[in-house]
């Protein structure tokens, strides 16, 4: 074997061996960061909101994308500057919705759902928080660039854009919808 076979040999294997350390290292880092807890009552726009996602997820969340974890994506869905999907073709999935907006110094895409429990909060499900890929960003930061950029893993729960979706701010339709959940959960109440 050649030295420069061997040499070339080796430089693969260190290559391999800092991405996986690097890896590791942003897993750690995103592991120590403040985030709400499961089931927490964070505030959205005014309105108190209880935070939940699924343990399994949750896990699967964090290998598939760079240690994100899905509390991540609660801020997102809180930032003003951030924006929802209009018209996501959510496979008859009818409370679903695509945010793109503001995590610390980077751009997140999240897919999450609103539901009702009854109870005095309404419910945020996470489902899946990733980084937004340049193209997601681009149209975030309202460029536009011509060809979709995609993703190397595609995610079912959250696939990459297509390019022909319509944004909007989401903090208007956050509040008016927390205020319908609110409307509701006080009529229900008036009637008991």
């Amino acid at each position: 074997m050649s030295h420069g076979l061997i040499i070339d040999l080796l430089r693969n294997r260190i290559n391999r061996s800092m991405n996986s350390l690097r890896y590791w290292i942003k897993l750690i880092e995103a592991l120590n960061q403040e985030r709400p807890a499961y089931g927490a009552i964070v505030e959205i726009h005014g309105t108190k909101v209880r935070v939940q996602w699924d343990a399994p997820k949750e896990a699967d969340n964090k290998i598939d994308h760079d240690g994100l974890s899905l509390a991540d994506g609660v801020t997102v869905v809180a930032d003003d500057r951030s924006k929802l999907e209009l018209d996501y073709d959510n496979r008859n999935r009818d409370e679903r919705e695509r945010y793109v907006g503001p995590n610390g110094d980077h751009i997140l895409f999240v897919v999450c759902e609103w539901f009702e429990t009854g109870e005095e909060f309404p419910v945020l499900q996470m489902i899946s928080v990733r980084y937004a890929t340049s193209h997601e960003a681009n149209k975030y930061m309202n460029e536009d660039i011509e060809k979709p950029i995609t993703q190397p893993k595609i995610d079912p729960d959250n696939p990459p854009l297509t390019g022909n979706e319509k944004w909007i701010p989401a903090g208007p339709h956050i509040k008016a919808k927390l205020a319908a959940f609110r409307e509701r959960w006080l009529a229900k109440q008036n009637e008991g």
